[in-house]
């Protein structure tokens, strides 16, 4: 009986041993291998040596010891360094990406995700959501910014947008440049094009070229080339209609513009009207055309008007009979020239000497208008009609009264002088009159006499004379030999008329008129001169209500007119003009002038002597000057084929180029400069600022100070600069010094190849480096730093900092990612510690905790009673509420944290949420275990001892 106790009670101990060393172990597997809240389990391959995570009974994750890892391959091997099978979704991925396949950019700009280069030789860029979609050739050099800028581009080259839909139907057009939402919207195949602004040349499709500035500006124009239009809603055109060679500047010039060509407009709103018209220039504010359709058509502030086709120009008149067909007074002033070759046929007047002519030599007389000598007509008409017929003809009030010609002096109708009943009756009878004298008495006491002599000439004097011996006198000669006053020649017939008057007892010529019978001598007439030079000599003045000119010869003629003047022709500066409707103006041949400024004529030679003010047209070059020309810049070497330059010193060299502003100079071909000093020295740049510089081949320099000097390169915003072929600076100072390097930002440097700087004062100067953020550096070879003031030294280094706190942290080593200063969160988006996963985990390597004693400090034994407080522990099974039917084994952490609280961490969320530390239960587990063995070894004891007793009691 006691044997058999004795054995019941060793075997009941034996029993309960085992079920506490079994549970123990259980517990200590369940510690090792369950996290709490996720049904994730560790499995330690001793096989292959793998780790692999486990869920819901499936393989999520393998890693291997060659340090390959598989995500989602149902068991299979990895057969990478990262083999996934499924969808692979982060918030970077950091590389050249040149394995991936099927990744779908949903980064937004700053991640670069949108940004791509074609894959032969990077010589193209683009940003921007489906930017050069399909541009993948070879050394295309396209640029394109902005979502589906050049999203069609295959072949064509050299082509710049910037802008959200920018040449986006491009397929094969080359060297054309687009700037601004939907700039050449409709652009296929057409080449050598700029379009800038809001919308511009939306619907433009064929053409080279051209040159559009300006919001809406040319938004129907469908097709032309060599046209420059500038301003908002300039040229906007009827749809699908053709322009050529047209230049609009100003807002809405041009506006409604429809298959026409040759047209200059410049001012608000100058030829709006225009259509179908061609080979109009029309300048000023809300200057029309006179018909939609008119053509040849010249209007200049609704004052100055032409007719193109015939050369004729009308001030006040918009409908000009002869070269210059004045409305209005024209008036003439001393200019204080000197009268030499240079100014020969030039007239002006003088108080003194009034009309005067200038023959090269010294300024003569012409009479009228002057202070002294005055002859004044009322309103009798005076006309000297068609001088080329060798006629002087005088009309009194429109009504022919007397012709004279080479042969004779005829006087129309009866001829009679009339004076209180006296009449006096002369009539022709042969060669002479019948009357040799005769003494008229006149009621005021004036005498008269007519004289006749024979002899070599025939004198005729017809005299009066007043009671206090003043006389006036008309004599005529008649010679058939011998010398006289008129031509010193004594061969040749010849007749003069004279009008004497007489002062004291001398006589002296007030007019003279002679003529030769033999045709060598023009009938001449002169006024207050015995030598007349012309039909028509004047010494002194000349004061008429009205004188009309036919212009032919008519230079070196000085006239004072009150009234209305029209001529062929006007020569002289028009200094003196004044009270001429429409402002001063003047023709002198190859320009007009107002106030200083010039509007040279077609092919005339500019000359830059007078103040290099002007409004120039290069008729050889079709080349367009408005604006002050200095230190050369109007000469010929500054004047480009097609170009186009406006404002004060502007060069536009280059041909097609296109300087606009102070100083600014565009010298390469299809160049575009404006601003103060700004440069595009190279073929198709661009330079738009202060200061802009743009000297490469497509370069792009936009704002003040910005500086683009190699292939490809653009600089926008405020001193920036793209220094190597292919970079892009955008910002404040940002500076991209490397082939195809970005920098965007102020003060972010990209320093090396392919390196890309963003944000504020970032540095990236590791060949493919990466620095976004605050005063981040990447340094090393493809490295990456993001954050605030991190560094990654290292090649193929990675640093991202969430906290400015560690500020000044420097990643030296190679192939390192650091992640500092905050908490990363896999699955949730307020992630409570360093790493906070929520969802599964699975490995195939060791999962170690750092337990170096050098780390610790305060190091206690685990207090005894550790089996005892773990045999409290409730083991349980569960499934998580947000994934039900996925069974887990685990605690809870409210029950835990009665018998463990270090071992339970309470979350800084909304609800608190509680985990708990499975690792760090191993600690009293391990203690539970030794309490348990030491209880185990006792029993062992007693179990010995109890055999031995038992073997004894059986040998008795």
């Amino acid at each position: 009986m006691t044997n058999i106790q004795a054995t019941t009670r060793t075997s009941t101990l034996l029993k309960k041993s085992y079920e506490l060393a079994c549970t123990t172990m259980a517990m200590m597997l369940m510690a090792q291998v369950a996290l709490a809240q996720s049904s994730v389990v560790l499995k330690m391959n001793n096989d292959d040596n793998s780790m692999s995570l486990q869920a819901g009974g499936s393989e999520q994750v393998i890693i291997q010891t060659d340090g390959s890892m598989g995500v989602n391959l149902d068991g299979n091997k990895p057969n990478a360094t990262l083999d996934v099978s499924g969808t692979v979704s982060a918030t970077a991925f950091v590389g050249d990406g040149s394995g991936l396949t099927g990744v779908t950019a949903t980064m937004g700009l700053n991640d670069l995700t949108d940004a791509k280069h074609d894959t032969d030789d990077y010589s193209s860029l683009f940003l921007g959501n489906g930017s050069g979609a399909v541009n993948n050739g070879a050394d295309n050099r396209n640029i394109g910014v902005g979502a589906n800028s050049l999203a069609l581009v295959t072949s064509g080259v050299r082509n710049i947008a910037i802008g959200y839909g920018a040449l986006d139907s491009n397929t094969t057009g080359s060297n054309n440049i687009g700037i601004g939402m939907g700039a050449f919207n409709g652009l296929q195949t057409a080449s050598k094009n700029i379009a800038i602004g809001d919308t511009p040349a939306l619907g433009f499709e064929t053409g080279e070229s051209n040159t559009f500035i300006g919001n809406n500006v040319a938004r129907k124009i469908m097709d032309g080339s060599y046209n420059t239009i500038l301003g908002a809603q300039a040229g906007v055109g009827a749809a699908s209609s053709t322009v050529s060679n047209t230049i609009a500047i100003g807002y809405r010039s041009g506006y409604n513009l429809s298959n026409a060509e040759n047209n200059i407009l410049v001012g608000f709103q100058a030829g709006d009207n225009l259509t179908t018209g061609s080979n109009n220039i029309i300048i000023g504010q809300d200057v029309d055309a006179t018909a939609a359709t008119t053509s040849n058509s010249l209007n200049i502030g609704n004052t100055i008007y032409g007719d193109l086709s015939t050369g004729s120009v009308g001030i006040g008149t918009n409908a000009p009979a002869v070269a210059l067909d004045v409305s209005g007074t024209l008036m003439i002033s001393n200019g204080g020239e000197v009268c030499d070759a240079s100014t020969e046929g030039a007239i002006r007047y003088t108080a003194a000497g009034g009309v005067m002519y200038c023959d090269a030599t010294s300024w003569s007389a012409m009479g009228g208008g002057g202070s002294s000598d005055n002859i004044a007509a009322g309103d009798t008409s005076v006309s000297i009609v068609d001088a080329g017929t060798g006629e002087i003809r005088l009309d009194v009030d429109g009504e022919r009264m007397v012709t004279v010609d080479a042969e004779a002096l005829h006087i129309s109708g009866t001829n009679t002088i009339s004076s209180s009943g006296t009449e006096l009756v002369l009539q022709q009878t042969g060669d002479d009159f019948g009357i040799s004298r005769m003494t008229l008495a006149h009621r005021d006491g004036i005498n008269g006499a007519l004289f006749k002599t024979t002899g070599i000439y025939d004198l005729v004097d017809f005299a009066f004379e007043a009671d206090n011996g003043k006389r006036i006198s008309l004599r005529s000669e008649f010679r058939t030999s011998g010398s006289g006053s008129v031509r010193n020649s004594a061969n040749n017939t010849y007749g003069e008329m004279q009008v004497l008057r007489r002062s004291g007892s001398t006589d002296y010529r007030a007019a003279f008129f002679g003529f030769g019978a033999s045709g060598i001598l023009s009938p001449l007439f002169g006024v207050n001169t015995t030598s007349p030079q012309e039909e028509l000599d004047v010494n002194g003045d000349i004061l008429a209500d009205s004188i009309r000119l036919d212009g032919t010869g008519s230079t070196g003629v000085a006239v004072d007119v009150s009234g209305t003047v029209s001529a062929t022709a006007f020569v002289g500066d028009g200094s003196g003009l004044t009270g001429v409707a429409g402002g001063l103006w003047t023709d002198n041949t190859n320009y007009i002038n107002y106030e200083g400024v010039r509007l040279y004529k077609p092919g005339t030679t500019w000359d830059h002597s007078f103040g290099d003010t002007g409004v120039y047209y290069h008729a050889d070059k079709s080349a367009y000057r408005i604006g002050r020309q200095n230190n050369g810049s109007g000469d010929e070497a500054n004047v480009g084929q097609y170009s186009l330059g406006m404002g004060d010193a502007v060069i536009a060299s280059g041909l097609r180029s296109f300087a606009m502003g102070y100083t600014s100079t565009a010298s390469g071909a299809d160049s575009f400069a404006f601003g103060n000093g700004s440069q595009a020295t190279g073929a198709r740049a661009i330079a738009m600022g202060n200061g802009a510089r743009a000297l490469n081949s497509d370069a792009i320099a936009i704002g003040s100070g910005t500086y683009a000097s190699n292939l490809f390169s653009i600089a926008l915003g405020r001193s920036t600069a793209a220094t190597q072929n292919s970079a892009f600076a955008v910002g404040n100072g940002a500076r991209a010094s490397g082939v195809t390097s970005v920098a965007l930002g102020m003060g972010t440097e990209a320093k090396n190849n392919y390196s890309l700087a963003t944000n504020y004062q970032t540095i990236a100067s590791g060949a493919q480096s990466v620095a976004m953020g605050r005063g981040s550096q990447a340094n090393g070879i493809t490295s990456f730093a993001f954050g605030e003031g991190v560094i990654a030294q290292g090649n193929y280094s990675y640093v991202i900092g969430l906290d400015n706190g560690i500020s000044g942290t420097t990643v030296t080593d190679a192939r390192t990612m650091a992640i500092l200063g905050g908490e990363v969160g896999i699955g949730l988006t307020s992630p409570s510690v360093e790493l906070d996963v929520s969802g599964s985990i699975q490995y195939t390597g060791n999962l170690l905790d750092a337990s170096d004693r050098r780390l610790k400090q305060n190091i206690q034994p685990i207090e005894d009673g550790a089996l005892e407080r773990m045999g409290q522990v409730e083991a349980v099974s569960f499934e998580m509420k947000d994934r039900p039917g996925v069974t887990e084994l685990g605690v809870i952490a409210q029950d835990f944290e009665n018998i463990y609280p270090e071992l339970v961490k309470t979350a800084d969320d909304e609800m608190g949420t509680k985990s708990v530390n499975y690792i760090g239960m191993i600690a009293p587990m391990v203690k539970a275990m030794q309490e348990l063995k030491a209880e185990v070894d006792e029993l062992k004891a007693q179990n010995a001892e109890q055999a031995r007793l038992i073997e004894e009691l059986q040998a008795k």
